[in-house]
């Protein structure tokens, strides 16, 4: 297992492991107990949440296992729909359609002579059912007595592909009877269909990214070559759920990471921003209130709320593989639904088999907040996240559920404290807006006549002082101070920021600035860096100060600044440059002036501004960088007796050993720790067999 840190949500590889290792440990737990078989309402099964940090921890049971069926006799069960009493189960490898009523636990077939192998089921609320089978390349609709209605197959009209096969995989019908069909192995787009079959087009049709590789591909070869050597398909639809009510689309899509689940308006246009989502999710399922449940082939379920935002995933599968049936395990997840019951139907493909998950109080404490949210009973929504949070701390999502009503309660303070713990840096920045607005509304006029009064009072003292012994003190002592050879020096960074020509040509003859105060400028602007890596207001860090690492910081800053300057007068010597690194060092630390003045304002005032506002502190870092290059770039010329353009020429080189020497010296660590090793395991060896 990798440690803690590993388990952030960054990818679907960290992931699959995290899956991995869950599923084998609930196995585990399972065959120490004495069973093979886990008994109803057993935590076989896995839950993890995102914490306060961003990691995914083992939280409180979301769902519980509480009935396996295994006499269905099913076979390689593929889809399944839930209306009313009754779930709709496609079993292709018995030619049927399953009808089970959950309520007086029976069920009976649906058969037809033109099934072959019907592998997805769509039932209307009128009971109209709806069976596509991609081996017969037809959809199959029955009225709600299950009579045969028609079939649909495949389109006449000359816009739909000519060279593509028709095999219906999963569909779904909307209110006003046209279908959206999945077609296996189709990367186009979900086909659709009026309720007289004519074809309409297609609907949501994915995107294909072009990788680094690819254009790289552009780049070597032809279209002739690329199309066969490296043909390009758009990700390929793997299931849908139709929201007749509303005509939302829901799907899911293989190869498509952050992508794989959708959902559409009537447009087709996707919803949802980037989810956090695993690799290749096999079906989706929606409940009354809009939450999705993805379903992946190695028996794990991501639940998410309407807007998108995971809430926790669960589940087990693979390590169930040839060691017995145990509940909430799966060998191949293929289909899920939810029932009015808010129940979670699940079907293995593999062991054929059918399982219900029912919601914990945990769970269900988390919708009830959702709901009552959504309907706008903000005073119950608050009460139920709170009933979460003291269940579970590091519940990240109760924090934002709180913050969200402490909003609306025009609670600022607290919002924007909940906001934070949250991780939620754009609504933290809306609720920090209305704290610093009543903040400013409050104070202002005090700041204002403290300003006016110090400002008067300043005047007024330098009148009464002037012509007076103190006065001509006061003077005394500061041309005594700005007269100190090294306060000279460091004062002598302004005259280099402002005429930077000038500044560096009596630099490099020595009559101005010194080693110390340019060693100096070098410390301030390690300060500087720092303070930014560490200092910025909570909207503006990259990550939380506390996991910084002040000493690899404290390395990479010196090691940069001591490969800059070897580098320039290795790379002037070669170039006919005239500066020595005497020299090179006190120009690079003068140099550095700008960024020194410019990043810690930018880092400061990062404290006090919004995300409206992040233009001011992205053009003071611009500003920083830009009048650094221009200083560095003229002192680079004036250092080695450059043209300007071939101070740019020295940059670029020695930004190019800088790189080859960062490079060589990771290669030479890489071997030294392999040497090293071999040194050691030989000593081992000698010493074992002495």
């Amino acid at each position: 297992m990798r440690a803690r840190p590993a388990l952030r949500p960054s990818g679907a590889r960290s992931r699959r492991a995290l899956r991995a290792l869950a599923a084998a440990a609930a196995l585990l737990a399972t065959l120490l107990a004495g069973g093979v078989a886990a008994q109803a309402d057993t935590a076989t099964s896995a839950t993890f949440s995102i914490d306060l940090d961003g990691y995914f921890y083992r939280s409180q049971d979301a769902f519980l296992p509480s009935l396996t069926l295994l006499d269905l006799k099913l076979s390689g069960p593929s889809d399944l729909f839930s209306l009313g009493d009754t779930l709709y189960i496609a079993d292709p490898g018995n030619r049927r359609v399953v009808l089970y009523n959950v309520r007086v636990d029976a069920a009976r077939d649906l058969a037809y002579d033109g099934f072959v192998a019907p592998s997805g089921v769509h039932v209307t609320e009128e009971g109209a059912v709806y069976v596509a089978d991609p081996e017969a390349g037809k959809v199959f609709e029955f009225d709600k007595d299950l009579q045969f209605v028609r079939d649909y197959g495949r389109p006449t009209d000359p816009t739909f592909a000519s060279t593509v096969a028709f095999r219906p995989k999963r569909l779904g019908v909307d209110r006003r009877g046209s279908l959206y069909i999945v077609i296996d192995g189709f990367g186009d787009g979900i086909v659709q269909l009026d309720s007289a079959g004519a074809f309409l087009g297609y609907f949501a049709s994915n995107k294909t990214s072009v990788t680094l590789v690819q254009r790289l591909q552009d780049l070597l070869f032809t279209e002739e070559i690329k199309k066969k050597l490296f043909p390009r398909v758009p990700p390929v639809f793997s299931s849908l759920y139709v929201d007749a009510p509303t005509g939302i689309v829901y799907t899911t899509t293989f190869n498509d990471p952050g992508f794989g689940v959708k959902k559409h308006n009537v447009a087709g246009k996707n919803m949802l921003a980037s989810v956090w989502d695993s690799e290749n999710p096999v079906d989706i399922a929606v409940d009354a209130s809009g939450r999705m449940f993805a379903g992946y082939e190695d028996g794990w379920i991501d639940v998410f709320a309407p807007d998108g935002r995971l809430l926790y995933f669960f589940g087990g599968g693979g390590a169930g593989s040839g060691t017995g049936d145990i509940a909430g395990i799966f060998t191949k997840l293929t289909a899920l639904a939810v029932d009015g019951l808010g129940n979670l139907w699940v079907l293995d493909g593999s062991k054929d088999f059918l399982q219900r998950f029912t919601p914990t109080d945990y769970t269900l404490g988390i919708f009830a907040a959702l709901d009552a949210y959504d309907e706008g009973d903000y005073d119950a929504s608050l009460a139920a996240w709170e009933d979460v949070l003291s269940k579970n701390e590091m519940s990240s999502m109760a924090h934002a559920g709180i913050a969200k009503v402490r909003l609306l309660h025009q609670d600022y303070a607290i919002a924007a404290h909940e906001f934070s713990v949250a991780g939620d840096r754009k609504s933290y920045s809306e609720a920090y807006w209305e704290v610093r607005n009543a903040y400013i509304q409050r104070t202002a006029a005090g700041w204002l006549l403290g300003l006016i009064g110090f400002l008067v009072a300043v005047a007024v003292l330098k009148r009464i002082l002037r012509g007076t012994k103190a006065a001509a003190a006061l003077a005394s002592a500061s041309r005594t101070v700005r007269g100190l050879p090294f306060v000279r020096d460091v004062l002598y960074a302004g005259h280099v920021m402002t005429h930077p020509a000038d500044a560096f040509y009596e630099l490099r003859l020595g009559h101005r600035g010194s080693t110390a105060a340019a060693l100096l400028f070098l410390f301030l602007g390690f300060a500087a860096y720092l303070y930014d890596s560490v200092g910025r207001g909570y909207i503006f860090q990259k990550g939380r100060p506390g996991d910084a690492n002040l000493v690899l910081i404290s390395f990479a800053y010196l090691f940069l600044m001591a490969l800059f300057v070897i580098g320039n007068t290795l790379v002037a010597s070669i170039d006919e440059g005239n500066g020595k690194l005497r020299t090179v060092l006190r120009m690079t630390g003068y140099a550095i002036a700008p960024a020194v003045l410019l990043f810690p304002v930018a880092t400061l005032l990062s404290n006090v501004l919004t995300l409206n506002e992040t233009y001011l502190f992205a053009m003071i870092q611009a500003a920083a960088m830009i009048w650094t290059f221009v200083t560095l770039s003229v002192g680079v010329a004036e250092t080695h007796e450059y043209l300007y353009r071939n101070a740019i020429k020295n940059l670029a080189i020695t930004a190019f050993f800088m790189l080859i020497a960062i490079l060589s010296l990771s290669v030479l660590s890489i071997l030294g720790t392999r040497v090293v090793d071999f040194v050691v395991s030989i000593v081992k060896e000698v010493s074992a067999r002495a």
